[in-house]
C-alpha cells in the first residue's frame, strides 16, 4: 500500500470530522501552517467582518456554485484512469480564475479599514525589495497566497519535484496509476466537505494544500511553535532585561549541519560549532547563542538540529537555558540567517546591533564570498544581512536586515 497505516489514520480522522462541516475545522498545527504560508487567507478566516463580506457577495457565491458543479462532475468520474489528478488540477485554479477572484476581492475589501491596516502592517511579508510594487494590495496578497497553494498541491499531491528533492519531496509513493487514483480519491472526499454553502470560496484549495502537507508528514513549519511559550520562553524573558550596550553583538549564531546517518542525533560538526559558540559566550561578546537548523538530513529525520545543539550546550557545556534561542525551522544556510533575523525582530532584540556567526574556517570564507549574496537573492528573493565580514578564521559578523520578514511560500516547510 502506498500510504502507511499512520497516514490512513490521519486521513480517516479528517473524513470522520463532525457533521457541521469539515471546512470549519482547522487544527492547531494546521492554523500555524496557514498563518506562516498564507497569512492573508489566515487573516480572512479569522476576521468575522471580512469573512461575512465575502460570504454575502453574490458574484463570489455564483463562482462558488459554478466551481462546485464542475467539481461534482469530476467526482462522478473519480475512477477514470485517464483522469488522474483531475481534482488537483481543479483545485490549483487556473490563472484566469485567480485573476478574476483577486480583482473581485480587491473591489470588495479595498475600502475596509481593518483590511487596509492589515495590508500596511504586513507589507514586508509580501513585497521583496526587488519588486516594483509600492504598496501591498488585496489582489497582490491573494495572488501570492494562491501561488503558494498551487506549489504545495503540485509537489505534495501530483509529485512534482520541489526545489530540493533530496530533502523536501513528497513521502507518499505515486509511481503508478492505481496509487495516483487512491490519493486523488481521498481528496475528492475532502473537497466534498469543503463545498458547503457556509464555506469560503477558497477553502477547498486551501484545505487540500494543508491536507497534502499533513499526510506527507510535512508540517515542519509547526515544530516547537509557539516557541515564545515553549523552547524560547526563558530566553524571551531574559531579552526584556538585557543591557544591550554592554555587548559587542546581539547574538552568536550557530549554523546547523544535519547528520547523514539516521541513527545519529547530532553531527560532529555541530559539536565543534557549539564549542566555538560557547567560548564566545563565556567571553561575554553577546548575551545569547542562537542555534539554527530544522529536521533536514537525512530525509525526513526526526532529529531537530537546533534542539540537539541546545541539549548539547545545556547538558554538556553548561550554558544556561535562558541564554539559548532555538531557531528550529531553517533547512539551508540562507534561511539560517533569515530566520535568525526574524526571531530578533519578534523577540525585541535590536537589529541595529550586529550578530556574529561562529563556524568552521571553510564556511566562514564561503559566507563572505559574493557568491553567497547571489545565492540568497536567487533562492529567497532577499538578502537577510549587510556588512558581512570575516573577523577571524572561525567567525563572521553581519548586520541583520529587516527584509528577512519576506515570506517564501514556495518553501512550505519553512516559508
Amino acid at each position: 500500500m502506498f500510504i502507511s497505516k499512520k497516514y490512513f489514520v490521519i486521513v480517516w480522522m479528517i473524513l470522520l470530522a463532525p457533521l457541521f462541516g469539515f471546512s470549519q475545522i482547522i487544527g492547531n498545527q494546521e492554523a500555524i501552517v496557514i498563518k506562516k504560508n498564507y497569512p492573508f487567507l489566515s487573516y480572512v478566516i479569522q476576521n468575522k467582518e471580512v469573512k461575512q463580506l465575502l460570504k454575502n457577495d453574490a458574484i463570489l457565491q455564483q463562482w462558488k456554485r459554478s466551481f462546485r458543479q464542475q467539481t461534482e462532475a469530476l467526482i462522478k468520474e473519480k475512477d477514470n484512469p485517464n483522469n488522474v489528478y483531475a481534482i488537483f488540477d481543479q483545485l490549483m485554479l487556473n490563472d484566469s480564475a485567480i485573476g478574476i477572484l483577486g480583482e473581485r476581492l480587491d473591489l470588495i475589501l479595498k475600502n475596509n479599514s481593518s483590511v487596509s491596516n492589515w495590508l500596511i502592517a504586513n507589507k514586508l511579508a509580501y513585497i521583496a525589495p526587488i519588486s516594483k510594487q509600492q504598496n501591498l494590495t488585496v489582489q497582490y496578497a491573494w495572488n501570492k497566497d494562491l501561488e503558494g497553494i498551487r506549489y504545495s498541491i503540485n509537489v505534495y499531491g501530483k509529485g512534482a519535484k520541489p526545489h530540493y528533492p533530496n530533502i523536501d519531496s513528497m513521502s507518499v509513493e505515486h509511481a503508478n496509476t492505481r496509487t495516483k487514483l487512491e490519493l486523488q480519491r481521498i481528496f475528492f472526499d475532502v473537497v466534498e466537505n469543503t463545498l458547503d454553502d457556509d464555506a469560503l470560496f477558497f477553502m477547498p484549495s486551501l484545505k487540500t494544500a494543508t491536507g497534502l502537507l499533513e499526510i506527507n508528514g510535512r508540517y515542519n513549519a509547526t515544530d516547537f511553535e509557539p516557541m515564545e511559550f515553549s523552547v524560547n520562553k526563558n530566553a524571551v524573558a531574559k531579552a526584556k532585561k538585557v543591557s544591550w550596550s554592554a555587548f559587542s553583538y546581539s547574538h552568536i549564531l550557530v549554523l546547523g549541519a544535519g547528520p547523514e546517518i539516521a541513527a545519529d542525533s547530532i553531527n560532529p560538526l555541530n559539536i565543534l560549532r557549539c564549542r566555538l559558540a560557547a567560548e564566545q559566550y563565556l567571553k561575554k561578546v553577546a548575551p545569547f547563542i542562537m542555534v539554527s537548523g530544522g529536521r533536514v538530513h537525512p530525509y525526513k529525520t526526526e532529529y531537530s538540529e537546533a534542539m540537539e545543539m541546545k541539549k548539547y550546550m545545556v547538558n554538556e557545556l553548561h550554558i544556561p537555558d535562558e541564554a539559548i534561542i532555538m531557531e528550529p525551522h531553517a533547512r539551508h544556510t540562507t534561511t539560517n540567517i533569515r530566520n535568525a533575523v526574524r526571531l530578533l525582530v519578534k523577540y525585541g532584540i535590536p537589529t541595529a546591533k550586529p550578530g556574529i556567526i561562529v563556524t568552521t574556517r571553510d564556511q566562514s570564507g564561503w559566507l563572505t564570498d559574493d557568491g553567497f549574496v547571489k545565492r540568497c537573492s536567487s533562492e529567497m528573493g532577499i538578502v537577510p544581512f549587510s556588512g558581512i565580514k570575516r573577523i577571524y578564521s572561525t567567525a563572521v559578523s553581519y548586520i541583520p536586515e529587516i527584509q528577512s520578514l519576506y515570506i517564501d511560500n514556495k518553501e512550505p516547510l519553512d516559508p
